[in-house]
């Protein structure tokens, strides 16, 4: 977390208290590892193949062992040229200016119509940290309305409707989002503060006990299921 790299191969099973997955989460969260750095997870476990599609921090590309030298020089390039591609948008991305993140992947979306995912990702967010969030919402509804089963575009209309005040709606999306990417773990954590801002602190334990049957190892999610629980029996005593 003290050092930027430029490559970052991780095996998924470390043996320990955390993961290569959880790594890659939280690398991505604090910007420890900002979005050029090319994260590849090695792993032995072919169920893995089975979720990274789905999963909301997901890395740049993954071998499962055993895999020859070539097959990794092969998938290291193709990430490599995509990272060129997106070089200008995570350039912008590191200094805040995503008003230009916005223009350069509409223009990417154009010339690599293969890369309209992860571009219209990037627009989303472009809208959403300048605090355009009724504008945020309709671009991600746009998206499902095309592709309904797309968990991150739902997820994106959950953050906006958290931002415009619409808790209750918030938390029907969360929980859609779940129901499409059981993976997809901010999900729970912001499912489970939106539950207790409407004054339910079981659902918000619910929630937090759900997403560490999906992700155990997260000391700091446990810590918060541990808090909610003992809310919700102080509420119950009073």
């Amino acid at each position: 977390m003290e050092k930027r790299y430029d490559v970052v191969l991780s095996d998924y099973n470390l043996g320990g208290t955390i993961d290569g997955q959880q790594i890659l989460e939280a690398s991505r969260k604090n910007y420890s590892q900002d979005h050029s750095t090319i994260f590849i997870m090695i792993t032995a476990d072919t169920a893995y193949e089975s979720v990274v599609s789905v999963l909301e921090y997901q890395p740049d590309s993954y071998l499962v062992k055993p895999f020859p030298p070539a097959a990794f020089f092969r998938r290291f390039e193709r990430v490599e040229m995509q990272k060129k591609t997106f070089e200008g948008i995570n350039n912008a991305r590191k200094i805040n200016d995503f008003e230009t993140m916005e223009s350069q992947a509409k223009s990417v979306m154009v010339q690599y119509p293969h890369f309209a995912s992860q571009c219209l990702k990037v627009i989303g967010e472009s809208l959403y940290a300048r605090g355009r969030f009724k504008d945020a919402k309709s671009h991600y509804m746009l998206i499902t309305q095309k592709s309904k089963n797309l968990a991150w575009a739902h997820f994106g209309i959950a953050q906006c409707e958290l931002k415009l005040g619409a808790i209750a709606a918030a938390v029907k999306k969360f929980e859609h989002t779940i129901s499409l990417s059981r993976h997809f773990l901010s999900a729970y954590d912001l499912l489970a503060d939106a539950q207790e801002s409407l004054g339910n602190p079981e659902a918000a334990q619910a929630a937090m006990i759900s997403v560490l049957e999906v992700s155990p190892r997260s000391s700091e999610r446990a810590s918060k299921a541990g808090t909610n629980k003992y809310a919700a029996r102080r509420l119950e005593l009073c």
